[in-house]
């Protein structure tokens, strides 16, 4: 009786896991949170109570909700910044747009068609949650085309009066636990969600925007936050390049990690104003814009009950469309007040670089432009967190025992940044010898926490799904930015494998005489140095076909632009690989993307698109 219990049970928690997970095959979003339920690793989203100023509990959500309320509507001011000084902007940039902006007309926001509305009703995902008018994203879908033509008109009546509606700007707002004390409203960060109707209209304004800012290319050309065909590791390899590059010529590197304190809670909504009339858009625009920034209101919610209504005076619009557009347009400048310094810049991760052999002046050159940072939060009423910043110096071995025994310091006010041999920058941990053992050593960590959940619950799964739960949980890891950190060691790549190795085994119920060819063969896996010449390979078909920045596509030259008596069998798409002087040049993204890309076959380096080229290459690599 006990061993027929024993499979009753056991066939009943096959069922439920796998039929879970089939169920939502067809949507990613929902196969996601399925995973994470089935997995013990949904995150607890509120609280029941909080400590009041005397550390007792809080048992009242109304209370509890007011508190929340109140503390995410004053973030702003929990950060120290003279809001009495003036706020003048640079003359050089604004020749520098007006240059651009000449011969352009000033930016006006077109009328909505109903076709976009009904397109935008009919994609809206299902899932998506409902904001405080309680409008879900099913019944808005399933009307699509009989409430368009209604909302059509509300649209461009907004565009027409240059108001935003009212009823658009009042935000639900929601309490995720972040870490720490779970009684301390401070572990806690707002998820915002607005009306879906009101995204819809912000989508709109947001493409006509952002199109017009690129096509005269107005951004920052090393902003790489919020932007199409840019990414971490686009900025991630521009970034290491220039970084090897300049220990390639026996330069130091000084890098500072800039960290901004509550940036987008911080953005002074006049300040911005003015820059949005800089850049060319017309009064009837920033008059719409005024009327979306002012009176927005959020509520809170705990446990069923809300919160009174407060207004938001200053930050963009948190869970809105328009809110990053607007933020990278109120930091765009920042790099304009640099004299020394390449600013990379992702949102509002500010890495400030400078090289020269000469480890004074990269001393000098660092302090003077943290000094003009300094200068430009000032201004912008921005703050830069000396506690979170770092600076750290890259160089040769050789030049590495001269940093340590000079001990540089950077001052900043009455003390000085802090120094690190090691940062996380972008979701990597990168160190002073661009080596990668910090950063595998953490991945190799996630991902045996990840597969020893998946030991744990295999005997629920089907094979199919197992490989779902390593493709959702433990691939990503490998791949993120692995065309920068996948230049390791031997030894270390042979731990990376050694640990697809384990994986296979548990997804296949193989045991240690398998051997790992014929596992990967029955799961399609490449070890992970192979999918690293995979995935620069998908990386420069992008770059070389228009879809990443131009910050990438100019860092390479075809042959046939190098003079034909230099290079006269030169091959057609070929690209010139540069001769390194030291060893660690063959790190470089230029150096290794062009190897590569110059070892495919012509046909798929002419692949029509990336889909296609990932298909052709893998069709070219299991025949080889």
């Amino acid at each position: 009786m006990r061993k027929r219990v024993k499979e009753i049970v056991y066939r009943a928690k096959y069922d439920y896991f796998n039929d879970h997970i089939n169920g939502h095959n067809q949507n990613p979003k929902l196969l996601w949170k399925s995973l994470r339920e089935l997995s013990g690793l949904q995150s607890d989203t509120q609280t029941p109570c909080l400590n009041d100023e005397n550390g007792n509990l809080i048992s009242d959500p109304v209370i509890t909700a007011n508190l929340f309320n109140t503390h995410f509507s004053n973030i702003h001011q929990s950060v120290p910044v003279d809001k009495t000084i003036p706020y003048t902007q640079c003359d050089s940039f604004i020749t520098t747009i007006e240059n651009k902006l000449s011969n352009i007309e000033r930016f006006t926001i077109p009328l909505v068609s109903v076709e976009f509305v009904e397109r935008q009703l009919k994609s809206l995902d299902t899932s998506k949650s409902t904001g405080i008018d309680n409008l879900n994203a099913k019944y808005l879908q399933m009307s699509a085309s009989v409430i368009a033509p209604s909302l059509t008109y509300i649209f461009n009546c907004s565009f027409n009066s240059n108001k935003f509606p009212k009823s658009f700007k009042l935000a639900k707002v929601i309490p995720i636990y972040k870490k720490g004390d779970k009684h301390d409203k401070n572990n806690y960060r707002p998820i915002s969600i607005l009306p879906i109707i009101s995204l819809i209209l912000e989508r709109h304004v947001c493409k006509h925007l952002k199109d017009y800012l690129e096509n005269n290319k107005l951004f920052y050309h090393r902003q790489s936050g919020f932007r199409e065909n840019h990414s971490c590791q686009t900025a991630l390899i521009k970034l290491l390049d220039d970084w090897i590059s300049a220990i390639d010529k026996n330069e130091i590197v000084g890098t500072l990690f800039l960290d901004l304190s509550k940036a987008f809670d911080l953005v002074n909504h006049d300040i911005l104003l003015h820059k949005l009339s800089i850049y060319g858009l017309h009064n009837n625009v920033i008059d719409w814009f005024k009327s979306y920034l002012n009176s927005r209101i959020q509520k809170t919610f705990i446990s069923g009950e809300q919160s009174t209504p407060m207004e938001v005076v200053a930050g963009v619009p948190q869970g809105s469309v328009l809110g990053p557009i607007l933020f990278l347009i109120y930091i765009n400048d920042l790099p304009s007040v640099l004299s020394h310094s390449v600013a990379d810049v992702f949102a509002d991760d500010t890495t400030l670089s400078t090289q020269n052999k000469s480890l004074d002046v990269v001393v000098d050159s660092l302090t003077n432009d943290l000094l003009h940072v300094d200068q430009w939060c000032q201004l912008n009423q921005m703050s830069i967190n000396s506690n979170k910043s770092r600076v750290m110096f890259i160089s040769s071995s050789h030049n590495t025992r001269e940093i340590t025994k000079s001990d540089p310091v950077i001052p900043y006010h009455n003390s000085e940044v802090n120094s690190c041999s090691s940062a996380k920058l972008l979701g990597i941990t990168v160190n002073n010898r661009l080596s990668w053992g910090d950063h595998i050593e953490n991945v190799i960590k996630k991902c045996n926490s990840y597969l020893y959940i998946l030991s744990r619950i295999k005997l629920f799964l089907s094979n199919d799904n197992r490989k779902r739960f390593y493709n959702a949980y433990i691939l990503p890891h490998f791949d993120f930015c692995c065309v920068i950190w996948g230049n390791c060691t031997r030894t270390l790549e042979d731990k990376l494998v050694k640990l697809q190795k384990r994986a296979a085994r548990v997804i296949l119920d193989c045991d240690f005489t398998t051997p790992s060819s014929l596992m990967f063969a029955d799961l399609k896996w490449m070890t992970f140095p192979e999918r690293v010449i995979f995935q620069k390979a998908i990386q420069m078909f992008k770059t070389l076909h228009g879809h990443a920045p131009d910050y990438l596509r100019t860092s390479f030259t075809f042959t046939s632009e190098i003079h034909t008596r230099l290079l006269r069998s030169s091959a057609p798409f070929q690209l010139y690989t540069p001769k390194p002087n030291l060893e660690i040049y063959r790190n470089t993204f230029i150096f290794s993307g062009s190897s590569i890309w110059n070892a495919l076959p012509s046909y798929i380096q002419h692949s029509t698109s990336v889909q296609h080229f990932k298909s052709q290459y893998l069709r070219w690599i299991n025949q080889s």
